[in-house]
């Protein structure tokens, strides 16, 4: 998550967007591993996680974390890229 933040932080500003989902209903867990972790950037809890319509089961997330490059127009990208920044520059130069 380090990572996240610093490329969040930097390219923030340059139309990207980053959104954590976070799976587990408890929110006080949750707001703990987000403070632990330093997340700058904002998390929203998937309220469908066990259902057929949640955000996991509709990406067919196999792992957490699993990180998602989505260019301006709504395409994916890149799926855990190597080089998160990269992925990014490539994503915002579109």
């Amino acid at each position: 998550m380090p990572e996240n933040n610093r490329v969040y932080g930097r390219y923030k500003g340059q139309g990207l967007v980053l959104i954590g989902v976070h799976i587990d209903p408890d929110v006080k867990q949750r707001n703990a591993i987000i403070k632990q972790q330093g997340v700058t950037y904002p998390v929203c809890e998937d309220k469908f996680a066990d259902k057929p319509n949640g955000v996991g089961r509709a990406y067919h997330i196999e792992y957490i974390p699993t990180i998602f490059v989505i260019d301006k127009t709504g395409k994916i990208i890149a799926v855990d890229p190597p080089k998160l920044e990269e992925a990014v520059k490539q994503a915002l130069a579109k």
